[in-house]
Formats: C-alpha cells, sequence, structure tokens
C-alpha cells in the first residue's frame, strides 16, 4: 500500500518529533511521501485503528 499525504507544518513537526524513527522508516519504502504547507487546510481527517479495525472521520471548515 502506497500513501501520499498532505499535512500542516505542525503536524509534520510532531511526526519528525515523537515518531521520527518510524516516519524514516515509512519515507525510505517509497511508499509514503509527505507534502507539507504552511496554511491552514480547510478540512480533517482522523484514521485510527485498535482492535483489529480501522474508523475514520473527517471534518471540513466553512467561512
Amino acid at each position: 500500500m502506497a500513501a501520499e499525504l498532505v499535512l500542516e507544518r505542525p503536524v509534520v513537526e510532531y511526526l519528525i518529533t515523537d515518531y521520527g524513527e518510524r516516519l524514516n522508516e515509512a519515507l525510505a519504502s517509497n511508499q509514503v511521501s509527505i507534502w507539507e504547507l504552511d496554511t491552514t487546510l480547510p478540512f480533517g481527517l482522523i484514521v485510527t485503528e485498535g482492535n483489529g479495525m480501522a474508523s475514520a472521520s473527517s471534518s471540513t471548515t466553512t467561512g
């Protein structure tokens, strides 16, 4: 499975700080790419995994 992630700068900084080694492994696999933005995205997505099941939730911001 491959993934392209579009993330805000604070999220990328969090991933580097808290998951740096795993993040580097994922990037080195050439199956994950990250695009970092300086602006706030008008939407969000949360994906979690637990007890062998994955779930997702999304939201949009209207102005």
